[in-house]
């Protein structure tokens, strides 16, 4: 499928689940923060700096592996690893709603880190490929928008529901969105043409990772 053919469907659909992924991937990165103390409550035997772990480990994973899941994605599918990282967003959000200890906690929150490094540059690929030449500035403008909305209200959203429900709810929230997502892709998302583009360092990107979670 060529990327002519591929921009004879409607680029609103794609634009709907990439917008929405940009969302939650950026909700993640602020909502959390308002837990701590509800965290650090349920965990009275935690010391502080191991909790901070809950918010960090997503941060370090989310900004390092960017740029290799971004190459990675035009070079087996932007879509197919958009769906993993649906997935694996999801599977981490519901590790760490059902985390019994602080341990399985800090896992979920790197498998959604990871998940959230996926997503980002595989749904800012898939924009581009349905969006004309001269749309392609604007579309990602109000993606980048969406996601930076995704930022400013992770507190607001996050303080909402920690009062109403407790802390888990942080992490169910994102559970039903992410059905949409993975739903929604896999019916209204058509699949890139593939890239031969060099391989990611992987080797350079774990460095980088381990470098930046020792000095933090």
């Amino acid at each position: 499928m060529s990327e002519t053919s591929t921009r004879t469907q409607s680029p609103w659909p794609t634009f709907v689940v990439t917008a929405i992924a940009a969302y939650i991937s950026t909700l993640d990165l602020s909502i959390v923060n308002v837990a701590f103390a509800e965290i650090a409550a349920d965990f009275p035997d935690v010391s502080r700096g191991t909790i901070s772990w809950v918010v960090t480990a997503y941060s370090i994973l989310y900004g390092s592996l960017l740029v290799v899941f971004g190459r990675l994605a035009d070079r087996i599918g932007r879509k197919k690893l958009f769906q993993i990282g649906s997935l694996l967003f999801l599977t981490g959000s519901v590790l760490c709603a059902v985390a019994p200890t602080m341990g399985m906690l800090i896992a979920g929150r790197a498998v959604q880190g990871v998940g959230g490094a996926i997503m980002t540059p595989a749904s800012l690929g898939l924009l581009l490929s349905v969006f004309s030449l001269e749309r392609r500035s604007q579309a990602v403008a109000w993606n980048g928008a969406i996601g930076a909305l995704g930022v400013a209200s992770g507190p607001t959203l996050g303080a909402f529901f920690i009062d109403a429900f407790g802390w888990r709810s942080a992490f169910w929230i994102n559970v039903p969105i992410c059905l949409i997502v993975v739903l929604l892709a896999a019916k209204f998302v058509k699949e890139t043409p593939r890239v031969d583009s060099p391989r990611p360092d992987i080797g350079a990107s774990v460095f980088v990772t381990l470098s930046v979670a020792s000095l933090v």
